[in-house]
């Protein structure tokens, strides 16, 4: 009687594939992480075209991702809120329910409203000027203005609408955090053209 020898060669090849399959998603979640949580700093170094705000992208976009220094849990918002002796800056993420928003209270009276806009991509309300700033899906501020009329932007009107950005997302910012693995390359990949 002869004795058969066993073929290993299928279950080899079967958990050879398996392993690959896993560790191939495991990547792919990992990198889609990290492109969340680092965004801020990718979005720093896209080169981008004047005029247009990846910074402002990214944090609006990635609000549930993001580092956000001295972040407390909102229960009623189902946000994150930070205080400090002047404003409480509230961050809201967006769903596919609920669109997300930025906003910035000062002595109990809201003074900043960012979110997506009924007109354009993103909407800044200036409740202390009572103006409303519009801006594309690449952060272009487009037009300005009142309840009453809509007009252009000026270079004046960019600079004001940057100082009040800054101070909404400015501690995200400044304490944004660099990646251990760079994924700067892909992040351009994906974002360049929107920017360009």
């Amino acid at each position: 009687m002869v004795k058969r020898k066993k073929n290993y060669r299928p279950l080899i090849i079967l958990g050879s594939v398996g392993i690959f399959f896993v560790l191939f998603i495991t990547i792919l979640i990992n990198g889609w992480i990290n492109l969340g949580k680092y965004s801020v700093y990718y979005a720093q170094n896209l080169p981008h075209k004047t005029g247009t705000n990846p910074v402002m992208v990214a944090v609006f976009n990635n609000t549930d991702s993001i580092y956000i220094p001295n972040a407390e849990y909102d229960e009623w918002s189902g946000g994150y809120k930070v205080r400090n002796e002047y404003q409480t800056i509230y961050y809201k993420p967006g769903d596919i329910r609920d669109p997300g928003y930025i906003s910035i209270e000062k002595g109990g009276e809201q003074q900043l409203y960012l979110c997506n806009g009924s007109i354009s991509e993103y909407s800044l309300t200036d409740f202390h000027e009572t103006k409303i700033y519009n801006f594309s899906s690449n952060g272009t501020l487009v037009s300005l203005g009142t309840s009453e009329n809509t007009s252009s932007p000026t270079i004046k009107d960019r600079e004001i609408v940057n100082e009040k950005l800054k101070e909404m997302y400015g501690p995200i910012v400044s304490h944004r955090k660099v990646p251990k693995i760079n994924l700067q390359f892909i992040y351009n990949f994906v974002n360049e053209g929107k920017f360009k």
